[in-house]
Order: C-alpha cells, then sequence, then structure tokens
C-alpha cells in the first residue's frame, strides 16, 4: 500500500513539474486539459481534473477563474514579460 500512495506522489510531482514548464514555455499561458492529458499520459479529463484538484488542495497551484484548465496559477509564481520596452507603444 505504501509504494501506491508513494507513486501517486511521484506522478503529482511530475505533473506539477511539467505544468511549471508549460506555463514557462507559453508565456504563462495555462495548457488545456487535452494538452495535460496527453503530455502527462493521463487516461481521462475526470482523472487530469482530479490531480489538479489535488494540487490547489496542497497548496501548489490555484484556479484564477471558474474552469480549471486554462486558468492554472502556480502559487508563489509571477510572469513578467521581458519585450520591449512599452516606452515605444502609442
Amino acid at each position: 500500500m505504501k509504494q501506491t500512495s508513494e507513486r501517486a506522489v511521484y506522478d503529482l510531482q511530475q505533473i506539477f513539474g511539467w505544468l511549471v514548464e508549460y506555463k514557462i514555455r507559453h508565456d504563462g499561458n495555462s495548457p488545456s486539459l487535452a494538452e495535460m492529458m496527453r503530455a502527462c499520459c493521463i487516461s481521462s479529463k475526470s482523472v487530469a481534473r482530479n490531480q489538479l484538484e489535488r494540487m490547489r488542495r496542497l497548496g501548489l497551484i490555484a484556479f484564477t477563474g471558474a474552469k480549471q484548465a486554462r486558468c492554472i496559477c502556480i502559487v508563489g509564481g509571477e510572469w513578467r514579460w521581458h519585450g520591449a520596452s512599452s516606452q515605444g507603444v502609442k
């Protein structure tokens, strides 16, 4: 039984790591459930939602909107735009 719970934690850590990397690569945008399922070999949307809810209960993520996907905030993380200076924007 202990091995199962350790495996579940490891899977959750992998998914969280993937989520952080995804947001870094995509300018802070969150993945869809389908993208998360494909990348993390998750079998269904309900399992993906469950993993997101587990991360939320652990305080790793928060949801910024009504839907779980595409509205994910990494707790303690921030995104900054490092592009051209906004001084030239009119």
